[in-house]
């Protein structure tokens, strides 16, 4: 089912206004890109933070620190099955797969293989985990909540990736995700899974396993994720019945 058949014209605006930038230095626009898929301008800082919040609220013994870790995970997860549900709501293809501005990008830059751009994933994911991570340290939420926009949505936009509406569509289902998490989940899943979880032997070895694992996705915004899903569904569509 698809919502809308194009992007606004306030999109479209912006993204060919954005895009006159491009080819004034090609360096500048490779660089951008480059750090993008080295995920620099996406989840390592994301990833450092949580890695160190755990650390510091397992050695002092935070347990309330512990549980809101917990529950940024789940908003995570959340976060991700609202994007994927509002994609096949909405689908359009992203500013350098439509004909009427593809010109307007230097053939340098990577293609961009994706086929539809709303909402901005990236944009959703880290801004679930950035709220999550305000709600235990104000100065690392707050640089990292002003990070999504600087660091993941506008280069993504620069590029040709997202229209301003995709970032829009995807801040607000991150705040969606992580409250759902924080409102539903908290108490009947972060607290029960950290009682059981930080018990001696192997529990406490699975939760720590499935924590690291977390955020090591996080780090590369869930590619190995998407992988994972897009190749179960070609053996599903290749090996029918």
């Amino acid at each position: 089912m698809t919502a809308a058949p194009a992007p606004s014209q306030f999109d479209l605006h912006v993204a060919a206004a954005l895009a006159k930038f491009l080819g004034r230095h090609p360096l500048f626009d490779y660089s951008v890109q480059s750090a993008m898929h080295h995920h620099l301008l996406g989840g390592i800082p994301f990833a450092g933070a949580l890695f160190y919040l755990w650390v510091r609220a397992e050695r002092e013994n935070r347990q309330a620190d512990l549980r809101r870790l917990i529950t940024i995970l789940f908003g995570s997860l959340v976060t991700i099955a609202l994007a994927l549900w509002a994609a096949k709501m909405v689908s359009w293809p992203p500013p350098r797969n439509l004909p009427g501005l593809a010109h307007l990008y230097p053939t340098y830059l990577f293609p961009d293989v994706n086929t539809n751009s709303f909402p901005s994933d990236s944009t959703a994911l880290f801004t679930s985990i950035a709220i999550g991570i305000l709600s235990l340290n104000r100065i690392a939420g707050a640089l990292l909540l002003a990070a999504v926009p600087l660091l993941i949505s506008l280069p993504r936009m620069y590029v040709g990736g997202h229209y301003p509406t995709d970032v829009l569509a995807g801040f607000l289902i991150g705040v969606a995700g992580y409250a759902i998490a924080r409102v539903v989940l908290e108490h009947a899943l972060s607290t029960r899974i950290l009682a059981i979880g930080t018990r001696p032997g192997w529990r406490r070895v699975l939760l720590e396993a499935c924590i690291f694992l977390w955020i090591l996705e996080v780090a590369v915004s869930f590619r190995e994720g998407a992988w994972i899903v897009g190749a179960l569904h070609y053996f599903r569509a290749g090996f029918p019945g």
